[in-house]
C-alpha cells in the first residue's frame, strides 16, 4: 500500500471518529436552541408591533421556546425563553438564555430567590457576579455569603450593608479592611438601636475616642463615657461641658490652675454666651478668666464685661472688639496707638463725635463728625 494511500484512510477514520463524536467545527450542544419557523399570523401586517407578543404567546402554549428566537432584540429573546417554561425559572432556562443575551440577569435572580449564592458563578463578568452575590447576602441578612467577591472594597460594602440593616455590630467583623471595619461600627454607635456600646469594638484607639466623643456631644448620653476614653480625655470632657454641664470641666486638666481647665471653661462660655458670665468666674487665674470675659463681651453686647477687666491690654482688646459694632467704645482704648486704629477702623459706623476726636487729619475728623450727626438723626 502507497503512503499516499495510507494518509487518505488515516483521514477518513479521523473524520468519521469525529463525527461520531460530535467534535466538529459545525457540532452543537444538545441543550442549544434552534429558531423554528416563521408563523404566517404573527408576521402579518395587522401585528403591528404586537410581533413580538405574538411569538411569546406562540412559546408558551406550544412549549418551543424556539420561537423565542424570532423575537427582535436579545434580551428580550432571554426573557422569553425563561418566561415560556413551567412558570418557574431553573438554572437550567438560565443556561439557555444565557446563549442569546450573556448580561441576563436570569441567574441573578434564581439566586435571590432561591438565596444560593451559588448560582451567582454562572455570571458573565467579575462585577456581574459580585453584584448578585452581595444582593443574595443582603436578602438573606448574612454577612458570610458575601466571602465569594472576589473584589476587597464590594466585599466589605456588602458586609457593612447587612450590618446597618440588622443593628448587629459583630457583623462587621467580616470586613477585610481594618479603617472600613471600624466606620462600620463607628456608624452603628450612632444608631438609637445600639448605641455607644459599639465603640468599645472600634479597633483603632482614636477612632475609638472620636467614637465616644461624639456620642457625648450628642442628648441622652451620660458624660461618664469620657471615662472610657484613652488618648483625648481632656477634650472630650470640655465636650460634655458644652453639651450638658459646665461642671464637668473640673475633670479637666491635673489642677484648678491648668491651662487645658481654663480652655475648658473659656469655651463653654464662647459656645453658650446666655451662662458665660458664670462659667468664666470658675476660672482661678485672673489672667485667663478676664481674656474669657472679653471674649463674651461682644458676644453678649455687654460693655459691663469690659469695665470689670483689670488688665488694660486685655480691656484695650476687648473694647476694640467692642467697637466693630460701635465705634463709641473707642473712646474707651487707653492705649492711644490702639486708640487711633481703632477709630480709624470704625469712625464710619460712630455716634458720639467724641471718636472723631481721635483721627487725624482735621478733614477726617470733619467727616467723620458729619457722618456721627446723620448716624444721630
Amino acid at each position: 500500500m502507497s503512503l499516499r494511500s495510507l494518509l487518505v484512510i488515516t483521514m477518513s477514520c479521523a473524520t468519521a471518529w469525529l463525527l461520531a463524536t460530535g467534535c466538529t467545527n459545525h457540532a452543537k450542544s444538545d441543550n442549544a436552541l434552534t429558531a423554528e419557523s416563521p408563523v404566517a399570523a404573527c408576521e402579518g401586517p395587522s401585528t403591528g408591533f404586537n410581533r413580538d407578543e405574538c411569538y411569546r404567546k406562540q412559546a408558551t402554549s406550544t412549549g418551543k421556546r424556539g420561537y423565542c428566537l424570532l423575537l427582535k432584540e436579545p434580551h428580550a429573546q432571554a426573557r422569553c425563553i425563561v418566561e415560556s417554561g413551567d412558570g418557574t425559572a431553573k438554572a437550567a432556562d438560565c443556561a439557555l438564555a444565557a446563549q442569546v443575551w450573556p448580561e441576563s440577569r436570569c441567574f441573578a435572580d434564581l439566586a435571590r430567590r432561591a438565596q444560593d449564592v451559588t448560582l451567582c458563578d454562572q455570571m458573565k463578568g467579575l462585577s456581574a457576579r459580585d453584584s448578585c452575590i452581595a444582593e443574595v447576602a443582603q436578602q438573606a441578612r448574612k454577612p458570610q455569603l458575601c466571602a465569594g467577591m472576589k473584589q476587597p472594597p464590594r466585599h466589605d460594602d456588602c458586609v457593612k450593608r447587612i450590618a446597618e440593616l440588622t443593628n448587629v455590630v459583630a457583623d462587621c467583623a467580616p470586613i477585610l479592611n481594618a479603617h472600613r471595619r471600624d466606620e462600620c461600627r463607628m456608624r452603628l454607635a450612632g444608631e438609637s438601636a445600639v448605641g455607644p456600646e459599639a465603640c468599645a469594638a472600634v479597633e483603632n484607639p482614636s477612632q475609638r475616642d472620636e467614637c465616644y466623643i461624639r456620642r457625648v456631644r450628642e442628648p441622652g448620653h451620660s458624660p461618664d463615657l469620657c471615662e472610657k476614653v484613652t488618648l483625648r480625655k481632656n477634650l472630650c470632657w470640655r465636650m460634655a461641658a458644652i453639651a450638658s454641664d459646665p461642671a464637668l470641666c473640673e475633670h479637666v486638666g491635673p489642677n484648678a490652675a491648668s491651662f487645658a481647665r481654663a480652655a475648658c471653661y473659656d469655651a463653654v462660655a464662647s459656645q453658650t454666651p446666655a451662662r458665660g458670665a458664670d462659667v468664666c468666674s470658675n476660672i482661678p487665674e485672673q489672667a485667663p478668666k478676664e481674656m474669657c470675659w472679653a471674649r463674651l463681651a461682644k458676644r453678649q453686647h455687654d460693655p459691663t464685661r469690659c469695665q470689670a477687666i483689670g488688665d488694660r491690654e486685655t480691656a484695650d482688646d476687648c473694647w476694640a472688639d467692642m467697637a466693630t459694632e460701635n465705634a463709641n467704645y473707642c473712646v474707651n482704648i487707653k492705649r492711644a496707638e490702639q486708640a487711633r486704629n481703632c477709630a480709624l477702623d470704625n469712625w464710619l459706623k460712630a455716634t458720639d463725635p467724641g471718636v472723631c476726636g481721635l483721627l487725624a487729619p482735621r478733614s477726617l475728623q470733619a467727616a467723620c463728625r458729619a457722618a456721627a450727626a446723620l448716624r444721630r438723626h
